[in-house]
């Protein structure tokens, strides 16, 4: 087995069953960071031509990923884990030393990286003053007499009022754009909590 320098990792004593037929070796990994909403991998690799699996995989929910002969016309070599979604299609690699197996290659997929979306906030200064000096804007406009000398249509009508509460809107309150960048993830899920 072969471990990425960067990942801690630890031998596990092999609880010494007699009965046991298999060759094992326990490791307990821990990288520095798991994916969100990941509390465990559960990976369960090697030749396991012997195992009675489909009790191992109904019980934890474990899938097969290796799908293509290890030796001969046989899949002997087997990787099963709960995460299948986490990792490439494995690789088939040429047999190490002198086994008669070909080797496995299984590596993470690659994380697609969201594109930090920025939203443009439009926000007008609603202070009390402000508004009292925007209702009195169109408390003093005759709306009446404007759009019944200018407009016949109901329509002209209706953008005749429109453009004078935006004028109105646009010098009393003004508009002002911020800029939103999209919250961290993580701060955000402390808080949730």
């Amino acid at each position: 087995m072969y471990i990425k320098s960067s990942i801690p990792f630890t031998v596990l004593e092999d609880p010494e069953d007699e009965k046991c037929s298999f060759e094992v070796l326990w490791i307990k990994m821990r990288p520095t960071r798991l994916p969100r909403g990941i509390s465990s991998i559960i990976a369960v690799l090697g030749d396991l031509n012997h195992l009675n699996d489909p009790r191992l995989k109904s019980n934890f929910k474990l899938k097969q990923i290796v799908h293509f002969p290890t030796r001969g016309q046989n899949t002997l070599d087997k990787i099963l884990t709960n995460l299948q979604d986490y990792y490439d299609t494995p690789v088939e690699r040429p047999a190490f030393g002198l086994s008669d197996h070909s080797s496995v290659e299984v590596q993470p997929k690659q994380r697609v990286k969201t594109s930090q979306t920025i939203q443009t906030v439009i926000s007008r200064d609603l202070r009390p003053s402000n508004r009292v000096a925007m209702q009195t804007y169109l408390y003093e406009v005759d709306v009446t007499a404007a759009m019944i000398r200018a407009m016949t249509t109901c329509e002209g009508k209706v953008s005749m009022l429109q453009t004078i509460i935006k004028t109105g809107l646009d010098s009393i309150l003004p508009a002002d754009e911020a800029q939103n960048f999209p919250p961290n993830r993580t701060t955000m899920d402390k808080f949730n909590r």
